[in-house]
């Protein structure tokens, strides 16, 4: 930008004319001086002669120089000031006079021969600007029909100045009533140029209600409501009581409760319907803000719209009749949010060395539960070297298939192909060679569990493979102890070691009798990690277990794991028996 200037500037042909003055004030006043001093008069006389004779001088000296007094100024249109509109909705808002902000502005600027604007336009290049989300140039401000959805004042501002960084821009005029959806405000103090917020004139007081945001909560259970925070806050002191209640919109679900993947052997999903949340009555605190909760049970699955209303109790008939509501606006009392309500259940992958009891009891434990479907991959016999030749003649495949297949030789498992068999899978195909070699195959599952079997069973390729699935996909991964689990399965130093949340590489110090189970600090504020909902019932259960005999014992939980719960040995000696750990987005 050009910048305006005011200054004295000394006009000379030749710089040596003011030295040549300046000698010869000089040489004169001391003539002057030295002349009155040896005559007799009055001090006064001589005094005010000498002043006169040193004025006539200086004058003349200053004729010599010939100083001239000069304006600096831009040229017309030489720098550039930016008219920016905020377009927002919220300007729609009446004040007592019945006018809205909007109103007011746009009698300002949409007339560009409006007299200011043409003053403004003599010395200046103006241009115009709108703006929501992003500022967009116009021509006029005749298109300004104050309906964004949002308004990024702050943003906006940065981003005209940057449109206009190689330009000489002089000035940001911003006319808005600076409700930004955005906690942008502060940016407008850093900018370079000059920026002057023009607001419409303030009412002395009003009243309005607006939504400032809305959470929602939801477990990894269907069964669980889903919680719905909503802050909401009054202008003033106009309003102190407000009521609230949700509305459900059309969804996008595909499929109903009963009908949910139950072609898929997935079970049935469908639950009692549930009605919707009573509306709510709150009293706004000393900040005029306060918080309305509620818990909702959709009976449909999928993706789920609704939208939240709120009025004063006194008001609720003018709903529908916003115009003789006494608020400015009600637009700001609805605010429309989703839910994401699954309808697959989450599919457990459990992979067990041998069979077990553990698997029997995991799978009995879940088998009711429509939300968890455990697809089991259970190896019966481990691989046996192809030389070894207890087969009859000719024979190549495992003994234990004889008799089966027989139609389809060329599947038999072969001797260096461990026996596995698989439970609770979709359809044939899943599981069908093994182990899940790609990502398509594995991330179907929301989580693994590795029952007593060593790293030796998995390739390099599938055990990164399972550690990505927990860092990247955010899935699940459990370990259970057993004589092929842990270092005894020589899992130390594999990638997925260093998802777990223990030590495999120190060798742990051996039992000296039997273990005691029981729940630390940690596990006690767990929900999931109790089987009883009171402190009491659980300490008694616990109290009632039988104890440990044998366990796989670790020595140290990583730094950022949580033992939820531990096995005491009768020599005091401790150790992890579930542990707990956050490993990239799982």
């Amino acid at each position: 930008m050009t910048q305006l200037a005011v200054a004295l500037e000394f006009d000379w042909q030749n710089p040596l004319w003011f030295w040549l003055a300046g000698a010869a004030v000089a040489i004169l006043s001391v003539g002057i001086l030295f002349g009155y001093l040896s005559v007799r008069q009055a001090s006064t006389r001589k005094l005010l002669l000498g002043v006169l004779k040193f004025a006539a001088i200086v004058l003349i000296a200053l004729c010599l120089i010939n100083p001239r007094w000069v304006k600096r100024s831009p040229q017309p249109g030489e720098n550039i000031v930016a008219l920016v509109v905020d377009n927002s909705s919220s300007l729609t808002t009446r004040g007592e006079n019945g006018k809205s902000w909007g109103h007011q502005i746009d009698a300002a600027v949409r007339d560009p021969e409006t007299p200011w604007q043409l003053r403004l336009a003599q010395d200046f290049e103006v241009r115009r600007f709108q703006f929501g989300g992003r500022p967009r140039p116009v021509e006029s401000f005749e298109g300004v029909q104050f309906d964004d959805t949002e308004s990024h004042v702050g943003a906006a501002v940065v981003a005209v100045e940057e449109r206009l960084t190689n330009q000489p821009l002089g000035a940001i005029l911003l006319f808005t009533d600076g409700n930004s959806t955005k906690t942008d405000l502060e940016t407008v103090l850093n900018t370079d140029v000059p920026v002057f917020p023009v607001i419409p004139s303030e009412e002395k007081s009003y009243a309005d209600l607006s939504v400032e945001s809305i959470s929602v909560s939801q477990t990894d259970f269907e069964d669980a409501p889903i919680t719905v925070l909503v802050k909401v806050k009054s202008a003033n002191e106009a309003i102190k009581e407000v009521v609230a209640w949700l509305e459900p919109l059309d969804s996008i679900s595909s499929t109903t409760p009963a009908e949910a993947i139950s072609e898929n052997g997935e079970g049935n999903l469908a639950q009692p319907a549930k009605p919707d949340p009573a509306p709510q009555q709150i009293t706004l605190d000393v900040n005029n803000r306060g918080t309305v909760k509620f818990e909702l049970a959709p009976e449909k699955f999928g993706l789920l719209f609704y939208r939240f209303h709120m009025i004063s109790p006194d008001e609720e008939e003018f709903f529908e009749t916003p115009e003789r509501s006494r608020e400015v606006t009600l637009v700001n009392n609805s605010r429309i949010f989703s839910i994401e309500h699954r309808s697959q259940p989450r599919r457990i992958l459990y992979v067990s060395g041998r069979p077990n009891w553990e698997h029997k009891f995991v799978n009995r434990a879940v088998t009711d539960d429509h939300q968890l479907q455990l697809v089991s991959l259970i190896r019966i016999a481990k691989k046996e070297p192809k030389f070894d030749f207890r087969g009859r003649v000719g024979e190549r495949s495992n003994p234990l298939f004889r008799g089966f297949k027989d139609e389809i030789d060329e599947e038999a498992e072969a001797y260096d192909q461990p026996v596995l068999i698989r439970l609770n899978t979709q359809n044939e195909e899943e599981l069908r060679d093994g182990f899940p070699k790609t990502r398509e195959e594995l991330y179907r599952y929301d989580a693994i569990v590795l029952d007593d079997v060593e790293s030796a069973f998995f390739s390099h390729d599938q055990q990164s493979l399972i550690e990505r699935f927990v860092s990247e996909r955010g899935g699940g991964l459990l370990m259970l102890g057993g004589p092929d689990s842990f270092r005894s399965g020589n899992w130390q130093r594999t990638t997925v070691g260093d998802a777990l949340p223990v030590y495999l590489d120190q060798v742990p110090t051996s039992p000296d009798s039997s273990l005691r189970f029981n729940l630390t600090r940690d596990g006690w504020l767990q929900p999931w990690a109790r089987l009883r909902s009171t402190e009491d019932a659980e300490t008694q259960r616990i109290a009632a277990m039988p104890a440990f005999t044998s366990a796989t014992a670790v020595k140290y939980a990583k730094p950022g794991a949580r033992v939820l719960s531990q096995m005491h040995d009768e020599g005091a000696n401790s150790f992890p028996a579930l542990a707990v750990q956050s490993y990239g987005e799982g």
